[in-house]
């Protein structure tokens, strides 16, 4: 499209209008390559942006997640990609996950936030103003209750039952 992607949240609406071009092609091939390649540029932005931790087995996007430190909160930024793709929920981890104390703040706050067109719902510059309320609000909760902000990796591999 002439333009580099920097890095920054501003470039997602480029890699949106490109998600959504590779959308109208039969799946293929393509589609694989393009949700690794923009799961990955998304997840980097998303960690740059909030001092996040990749979790990435190599050849597997179907298992990359990023897990925030400040809160306990993840999502598998391919997965993320792949919705922006299809423009449909495909149920592969591109939800924000939380512990089930926050689920419902959370579900509270997805219905006070104003709607959203349907072409932008799987959008990743959407997904990455949704992600900062979620942040924010996952923060003031966790302030409130005076929980921790110092998430490891030990604690996510706990509590969602990975082996080591």
């Amino acid at each position: 499209m002439g333009t580099a992607l920097d890095g920054t949240p501003e470039t997602l609406p480029l890699l949106d209008h490109y998600l959504r071009q590779l959308g109208k092609e039969p799946p293929g091939p393509l589609y694989e390559l393009g949700m690794s390649a923009a799961g990955a540029y998304f997840g980097e932005v998303v960690r740059r942006r909030f001092g996040c931790r990749w979790i990435a087995p190599e050849n597997e996007p179907f298992h990359w997640r990023i897990e925030f430190v400040g809160v306990f909160l993840h999502f598998n930024p391919a997965a993320a990609a792949l919705e922006a793709i299809t423009a449909r929920e495909m149920g592969l981890g591109a939800s924000f996950e939380t512990t089930g104390a926050d689920q419902e703040a959370l579900r509270q706050l997805f219905e006070s936030l104003p709607p959203v067109r349907e072409q932008d719902f799987y959008t990743l510059s959407t997904r990455l103003e949704v992600l900062e309320r979620v942040v924010s609000e996952l923060t003031l909760l966790a302030r409130a209750r005076g929980d921790r902000d110092d998430w490891n990796a030990d604690d996510y591999r706990a509590a969602l039952g990975d082996e080591a």
